[in-house]
């Protein structure tokens, strides 16, 4: 195995799962996050229509990728994912996550040192703090500014990072 090999023992484990979450607009995508070793992975495994939305398919579908990974193994359910994209926790710059306000959901917007801001929407059932302090654990090794934000995430064709950077 290749150290670019998603499977590689020495980063294999998933330290934090972050699980049903949605970026982008219509048709939106479902998107897992998964803190490992060495390299965050957001694992885009679904697009969204509006009946999908009418009926409920979002749940079921992101639980339906969760027992994937816990029945098949994490190589087979990274296999089925429509993308992968690997962010290595050096080339990150900022993780920041919004508590949603009284209006909003959960955010986690994640910075990578060049390139756009990645922001995704949380719709399960999350305890920010927690999910703060382990996250901070797991970064706790790297240079990346871990924050904790009030209110609703934006994202505006990458308007967020030009933004962010001021």
């Amino acid at each position: 195995m290749t150290d670019k090999d998603p499977a590689n023992s020495d980063s294999a484990a998933v330290h934090i799962h972050l699980s049903f979450t949605m970026r982008g607009a219509l048709p939106l995508r479902l998107v897992d996050l998964l803190f490992r070793s060495k390299q965050l992975l957001l694992v885009e495994y679904g697009y969204l229509t509006p009946l999908d939305l009418t009926v409920g398919s979002p749940s079921r579908r992101a639980a339906a990728f969760v027992d994937h990974i816990n029945s098949e193994g994490l190589a087979a359910a990274l296999e089925a994912a429509e993308t992968v994209t690997k962010l290595p926790y050096n080339d990150l710059e900022t993780l920041r996550v919004y508590d949603g306000g009284w209006i909003g959901r959960e955010a986690v917007a994640i910075e990578p040192s060049t390139g756009d801001t990645q922001v995704v929407r949380v719709h399960g059932s999350v305890d920010v703090d927690r999910f703060l302090d382990a996250v901070r654990s797991v970064l706790s090794a790297y240079a990346v500014d871990v924050t904790r934000r009030e209110g609703v995430a934006l994202e505006f064709n990458g308007l967020l990072s030009r933004l962010s950077r001021c």
